[in-house]
This record gives structure tokens, C-alpha cells and sequence, in this order.
């Protein structure tokens, strides 16, 4: 990660925090050695997000040019977080309403994955991204199989969406989008005439007779979710093996244990940073940015900006792209770290641990470590 601009590296430092910061204090401005504009602080992070000129995507690489013209392109191009055309109006529409309704029966099924998962011996990172996976399959009705192969096939297809993919991961993201399909694609089918997954059965009454724009968010769900929420509870984990106020709230019930990761998300966000695009010539925060500019929205410093006045902050952002499964990554969170707490594995001082690299996500990774009673 050395070699990075400073601003990315900052992602997977020990303490990125008095950096952002500083960043904050110019707010909105151009930066060299990325080569892009940075919107820092609460007030641009909140324009920026709000700006129907931007885009999520370059004008001129709506699919990544790596994966372009295969399956895992395809879910790609019908994301809706990933397209701003009036059509996925609608779908957005339709993903927030299934997720608000999957909303009451989450905890449950996170909270008995997260016990089966640590009684199998899970490691602390095995359960960061075995748990989401494994949750969100049982609410999509997808046949129980093995949460470590289904998060292995996740984790290579949201690599090849990522900034910085290489052209093994596009790769690797390419062979795990014809499973995905395949699995994701028999419970879209059968959901279309059943209703055992009452989110699934949601989208499919929402969206009659768009089938492929039904498998491409149902799997992009599982990519959202998967860095995001493995961030979001190993870093609930970090929190708690270095406050015992935290600790305590994650033993504390399940309204309290939310509490405290929901805090978690604001003050250390698993996703960092996101991007916009200028698709034409605009003034912008005082600046003129043409057309193919990034900018670079660091959500992570404007998470802490004590003049924010709106919802500037955590992973989640606002506006037209806010994330819709907000709610259900904390709870998944929130329920993993709280069967850790109840089984007295949290232990009070952290064992040695380092960041995932990456370009935006921020996920503690505590190598070989496992869950194990403290006292």
C-alpha cells in the first residue's frame, strides 16, 4: 500500500483519523498525486452526494473495462447503485422496500449463524465474512450449503467491482459470477411462484417480469454486503477489545449491541471513501471541473467533522445512493459481535491484527486468531 497517494493508503492505516482531519480543513480541493478532486469535510461530502450532475460511473466506462462483456459485467451494468439512468429508479425502490422488510427477521437468523459458525470453530475473520454471506442466504431462500464457499465466490466477484481491480481478480470475479447466477438465479425462479423468502418474494412482486434486474441486485446484495459488513463487525470487535464501555454494550442486549456498532460505523467506517463522476463541464463548491473528473468523497473524514449538520457521515452516504441495507448490516454486525461477547470471546486487549488492503474498504484482519473464553 506504500506506494498509493497518501489519500488511499490512508484506508488501511493503523490511524487515519488526525490525516482526515487535516483533510477536512480544505474541504474541497484537488489533489496532485491522486489525480482527482477530494470532497473532505461534511459540507462538500453532503454536496457532493447530493449533485444530480455527478454520476457513479465514468460517462465513458458505465462497466469496468475488465470485466465488460461477461456475466459478472452484466450484474454489474444492472446494479442499481452503479446506474443513474430514470429506469433504476424503480428498482432502488423496490431493494429498500425488501430490505425494510427483512429487517425483523435478520437478527434472528444472523445471531443463530453467528453460534453455529463460532461453536464450528470459526476464526475471527472466518466469521466477518462468513456471517453476512450465510445471513443473507437464508433471507433470499437459497439452499443451506457451505457460508465459507458462498463468501469465497462473493469476495471474488466484489473484488472485480472494486477500484483497482487487477486483471487477476477480474478474472477470478468472471469464474465466480456463472455459479452465482446459477444459485441466486434457481431462487429468483422459484421465488417468482412461492414466497419462503418474503424479502425475495418482495422484489419480484415490484418488479414483474424484470427477472435480470432481479439477479443482478439480488447478487449485488451479497457484494455490498460482503467488505462493508466484515468491516463493520471486525471493527466492532477492535472497538470492544479496546473499550470495555463497548464490550459491556454488546453484552447488554440487542438494542444496545446495535447501538454500539451503528456508533462503530460513524467514528471508524468500514467503507472509507466512494466516487462521483462529472459527465460534463460544472461548477462545483467554487471549482470547475470538467467533464471525466473524479472526485473522490471521503466519507470517513466527514464521518467525524463536528460541524456536519445532516447525514454526511459513516458508510452508508445520503441522497440518491444511500445504502438501503444499512439497517441490515448493522444488525448482522451487531449480531456476530454480540454472540462473541456472550461466549466470553472478546478478549481485552487485541491479538496482533492488520488491514485488508484496499483502495476504500476498511477490515481488520486478525490472521489466524480464534474466539476463546477470556475468563
Amino acid at each position: 500500500m506504500s506506494a498509493l497517494p497518501p489519500i488511499l493508503a490512508a484506508v488501511a492505516a493503523a490511524d487515519p483519523y488526525p490525516f482526515y482531519a487535516e483533510l477536512r480543513r480544505r474541504s474541497f480541493f484537488f489533489d496532485e498525486a491522486l489525480g482527482a478532486w477530494v470532497a473532505a469535510d461534511a459540507a462538500a461530502v453532503e454536496a457532493v452526494l447530493a449533485d444530480p450532475r455527478l454520476r457513479v460511473r465514468p460517462a465513458a466506462e458505465p462497466v469496468p473495462a475488465a470485466i465488460a462483456g461477461s456475466a459478472a459485467g452484466e450484474i454489474f451494468r444492472q446494479l442499481a447503485r452503479m446506474d443513474d439512468s430514470p429506469g433504476q429508479v424503480a428498482v432502488k425502490a423496490a431493494l429498500g422496500a425488501a430490505l425494510a422488510g427483512a429487517a425483523g427477521a435478520a437478527p434472528a437468523i444472523a445471531d443463530r449463524w453467528a453460534r453455529r459458525l463460532l461453536e464450528a470453530g470459526a476464526s475471527y475473520d472466518e466469521l466477518a465474512f462468513w456471517l453476512p454471506a450465510a445471513t443473507l442466504g437464508e433471507l433470499l431462500g437459497l439452499p443451506e450449503g457451505d457460508p465459507a464457499a458462498l463468501a469465497a465466490r462473493i469476495g471474488a466477484l466484489a473484488r472485480c467491482f472494486a477500484p483497482g481491480c487487477r486483471p487477476e481478480d477480474a478474472a477470478a470475479g468472471i469464474a465466480a459470477a456463472e455459479p452465482l447466477c446459477e444459485l441466486c438465479g434457481l431462487a429468483v425462479d422459484g421465488k417468482e411462484k412461492a414466497s419462503a423468502s418474503p424479502l425475495l418474494a418482495e422484489l419480484c412482486r415490484r418488479l414483474p417480469g424484470r427477472r435480470e434486474a432481479i439477479l443482478a441486485n439480488t447478487i449485488g446484495l451479497f457484494t455490498q454486503a460482503h467488505e462493508a459488513t466484515a468491516g463493520l463487525l471486525a471493527g466492532s470487535l477492535l472497538a470492544a477489545m479496546r473499550n470495555p464501555a463497548v464490550r459491556l454494550a454488546l453484552s447488554a442486549g440487542p438494542a444496545a449491541a446495535a447501538a454500539a456498532v451503528a456508533e462503530v460505523a460513524l467514528l471508524d467506517p468500514p467503507v472509507q471513501n466512494t466516487r462521483r463522476f462529472a459527465a460534463a463541464p460544472l461548477q462545483l463548491l467554487g471549482q470547475q471541473l470538467e467533464p471525466g473528473d473524479t472526485i473522490l468523497v471521503l466519507l470517513a473524514a466527514a464521518s467525524r467533522d463536528p460541524r456536519a449538520s445532516g447525514p454526511a457521515g459513516s458508510s452508508w452516504g445520503h441522497g440518491r445512493h444511500a445504502c438501503p441495507g444499512s439497517a441490515l448490516a448493522v444488525s448482522i454486525a451487531a449480531a456476530g459481535a454480540a454472540a462473541l461477547a456472550a461466549a466470553d470471546a472478546i478478549p481485552a486487549e487485541a491479538p496482533p491484527f492488520s488491514y485488508r488492503p484496499s483502495l476504500n474498504t476498511r477490515v481488520p484482519l486478525f490472521g489466524a486468531a480464534r474466539p476463546g473464553r477470556t475468563s
